[in-house]
Formats: structure tokens, sequence, C-alpha cells
């Protein structure tokens, strides 16, 4: 080998496979140049253009000739060409004498050559299809090999494989390229190759459908998370099937980085892709694309399948913004308090419920694991008079007087629909300072998101009887009894209104 090319984890396989490498190219190229048919790649994603809202829309080819070359389809039959090209063929018998080769593929002694050719010629066609389209070249050079290869050997060998989380932000517009949330976690915009990366997914292939397909794609920035590992995975199969499932995704740190953008900035977001992005190796190559592995879910309110795209305005998030999501979810990554992860999963929940009936009783939930104590007594006056004192702390645009009532407000709808009142669609607005017509379920929501940022900014707090005793019978009371305000802590007002 050339002592410039790095010393692989296992020369044998290293030289075997770039000699395969090289023949192959010269293979395909000589097909090419005698323009032998060859197909073109089928769903793979193109950029072509941006929605009404102003995301991305993209388009999938049909393999007619729509699409990039597969240059894989370049090599001969193996079933009908067998004997002309023998780099193949002892490709495929070192293979079958290589421990660990058989072991990833999960090669049985009986197999006799029937997965293993499956298999083998498979990876060949990767390597070659990624190598072109990569290099833009069919000339065989020892370091671009290289490179690729270090990238596959990694992935058999490596005990500890790295990683990065990537989850896009669905129908949010972000005016700046990248906030920092900590150190190794920020919202960065996706540049044209993640766009596609993401989108040659067999998820959104075979499970999505053409809406889905839409949503998935209307995305210009994503959260990332860096600083994951996976422990070397014995075989090919517990490898993509480790990163692959639900379970593998660190959903507390999704959970608060979008209660972090609901209560930083009142975003309607969602993800609707969670994508494991391999750091210097890679399972699979995708031509030129990053060898990504993005998983199909389905974390986005409803209404984003009901042409949400065509609205003229979706959420914004400008840098002062991302500052105030940054305080916020760093406040919700250090803390250890039960309270504030039943509040985050419940606002998460009632962003996401098709029915307002069920987002009115997550928020209220919320508000309840942030604010209640252990006595039953007079509930929710005691909720309502200490979220009014708390939003003077973080300078909430109405009077704490206009919280009180409409926490009573909101706390009278959920009752009427608990009981099954006919009367509940008379509460089913409310009236907040000079906004009228707001509805009761976007009010509830409002104030949960008020409730766990009050917490979070000042921890203090986080006794709900410390609101008691050090704002509601100090200074603060003052402030909720201005404009003919409400009773002072300790008269009960006898109404339906309790829950």
């Amino acid at each position: 080998m050339d002592e410039n090319v790095a010393d692989p984890a296992d020369p044998l396989l290293y030289d075997a496979l770039l000699r395969t490498i090289e023949a192959a190219l010269l293979d395909a190229q000589s097909a090419f140049s005698d323009k032998k048919y060859a197909s073109t790649k089928r769903e793979w994603p193109k950029l072509t253009g941006t929605l009404d809202c102003g995301m991305p829309s993209f388009s999938f080819s049909l393999g007619l000739f729509d699409g990039p070359i597969d240059y894989s389809s370049l090599l001969p039959d193996i079933y009908t060409s067998e004997t002309s090209f023998g780099w193949y063929r002892d490709f495929r018998d070192f293979c079958a004498s290589h421990e660990r080769v058989r072991e990833f593929y999960q090669v049985s002694p009986d197999d006799q050559y029937k997965f293993l050719d499956v298999r083998v010629l498979i990876l060949i066609g990767q390597f070659i299809d990624s190598y072109i389209h990569t290099f833009g070249t069919f000339e065989y050079d020892k370091e671009k090999a290289t490179e690729l290869y270090a990238q596959w050997e990694s992935g058999l060998y490596s005990d500890s494989l790295k990683l990065m989380f990537v989850v896009p932000l669905l129908f949010l517009q972000c005016d700046f390229e990248t906030v920092l949330l900590s150190d190794n976690a920020a919202i960065v915009k996706l540049e044209e190759k993640q766009q596609l990366s993401r989108m040659a997914s067999s998820g959104l292939q075979y499970s999505a459908s053409h809406v889905q397909r839409i949503v998935a794609g209307a995305a210009t920035h994503a959260f990332v998370s860096a600083g994951w590992s996976l422990e070397k995975q014995t075989t090919y199969f517990e490898l993509i099937m480790a990163l692959s499932r639900p379970q593998s995704f660190p959903t507390d740190v999704i959970d608060d980085l979008f209660c972090a953008l609901r209560v930083g900035t009142s975003a309607v977001t969602g993800y609707s892709q969670a994508v494991w992005a391999p750091v210097g190796w890679a399972a699979d190559f995708k031509g030129d694309l990053l060898p990504w592995i993005p998983v199909l879910v389905r974390r986005y309110p409803t209404r984003f399948e009901d042409g949400y795209w065509v609205n003229k305005e979706v959420s914004r998030l400008d840098a002062r913004g991302g500052e105030t999501v940054r305080q916020v979810f760093n406040g919700l990554r250090s803390s250890n308090r039960k309270e504030h992860r039943v509040a985050t999963r419940r606002i998460n929940l009632a962003a996401l419920r098709e029915e307002e009936e069920d987002s009115i009783l997550d928020a209220t939930i919320a508000l309840e694991a942030l604010l209640s104590d252990d006595s039953a007594q007079e509930m929710t006056h005691k909720l309502a008079l200490r979220l009014a004192a708390l939003s003077r702390l973080v300078g909430y645009h109405h009077k704490p007087v206009d919280v009180f009532k409409g926490v009573k407000h909101v706390y009278s709808y959920r009752s009427q629909i608990v009981h099954g009142s006919t009367k509940a669609k008379d509460r089913r607005e409310i009236s907040v300072g000079q906004q009228p017509g707001i509805p009761a379920v976007a009010a509830a929501e409002t104030y949960a998101r008020l409730a766990l940022r009050a917490v979070l900014e000042h921890p203090e707090f986080g006794d709900p009887q410390k609101i008691d005793s050090e704002l509601l019978l100090g200074e603060a009371a003052s402030g909720l009894n201005e404009a003919g305000g409400s009773p002072s802590l300790g008269t009960a007002e006898s109404s339906d209104e309790e829950a």
C-alpha cells in the first residue's frame, strides 16, 4: 500500500475490495462507452422549487430516464456472465472465507453462494455507483476508493459508531443560518445535499402518501444534536434495526426542543422525520448523497396534511426568538423535576391533538403539574392567582387580572367538557383584555406555556406555595386587584368553574 494511505483495520479486505473496485470501474466504463443500457434511479428526490408557504418542494423520479443514472446497472449479470469477469468471482470467494464479512451479512455455512452472490453484487454496485457520482469519473484513484472503503470498514469494525441526530422542523421559517442551543446542539439551515439525503428514504418511498411527502419536505432548517454513538453491532440487520426503531431516538431531547419552540415562540410546527447521520462511517451508499438513515414519523398537527402548505404565512423564528428557545431548551435539559417532564409532554401533546377537547385537558394537566399543590381545595382559584402573579415576572403582555379571569374561564370550559354539558359551546371562546373571540383551547395552551417558562426562568417558584408566600401575599397582590381585580387568596368563589 502507498505510504500516504491510512492503514486499514483489515489490510487483506482493503486490498481485495480496492482491486475489485478498480476492475469493476473498467467494466462499467467500457459498458458506458459501448452505450449499454443503463437504468436510472427510481424514487430519487429532486428539489423543484418552493411551496406557496415558502417551504421546499420535491419531486421523485419514476425510473423512466428522469433520474440520475444507476451505474451499478452497468455491471455484468452474474447469472449469465460470471465467467467473463473474474474480479467478481474472486471477491465473492474472498468474502465466503472472510469471517467478519460472513458474520456481518449473516451468510450461513450452507449458503452455497446464493445469498452471498446477491449481497456481494449489491455491495460492489453501491461502491461503483457512489464512486462515479461522488467523484464524477470512471477513472480509478486509490485515495478516492480508500475514502469510500474507510467509511464502510468503520461500520464493520468500529467498537463505537459516531452519530449525529437530525430532526427537520416543519413549516418553520427561520431568519438565520444557525442558532446554537448548546455545545452539541443547534438549529441549522439544511444544505441541498442534506435535504436530498433525508428525502431519499425508503420510508417515504413505501410507507408515505403523496400528502405526507409534501409535509415531510416542508422544512428549511433542522435541529442537529452531536455527540451520540452506537456500540458495534454484530450484523448489518442489527445495525439498521438499531437505528430505525423509534426506541433508538432520544425522545426526551426532541420533546424538550419542540416544547422550547412552543414555549419560546408559540410556533406551530412539528416533525415527520428522525434521522441518524453517521459520522465517518456508512452502512450503505446512495450515489453522492450522505449515508443518512431517516425514519418516517408523524409528530405534527393533523392540519398540516390538509393543504397547510398553501398558507402564505407560517410560523417564523428569528435570531432573537432563537435565543429564547435556547434558554428554555437548556432549562428543560438541566431540569430533573418530574413536574417539568409532565408539563413538557402535555404541552407537546396539546399542540398535536385533533380534538380541542383533548388539547384543553392536556394544557390544564400541564398547568396543574406546575402550579398545584397537595391540597385539592379551591384548586382553580389558586391556579389562576398563581399564574397571574407569575405572569408579571416574565413580562406577559396581558394584565395579571386578565390572566386570572382567563384561567377561570378555561377551567369553566374544561369542567363543562368533562361533565358533557351541552353549554360547553357557549364557553368555547374567551375574551382576554381587548382581544375578543380567542378560542379557550388556545388560551389554555398559552397559559400552560407561560407557566412553564415562568418556573424555568424563576426556579425559586418551583414550589407553588412560595408563589403564595412571596408573591401573592406581597407586593404582587396589589397588581391583581387593579381595575376591580380578583378576590384575594383564600376567598373561594362558589361556582361550577371548579374542575
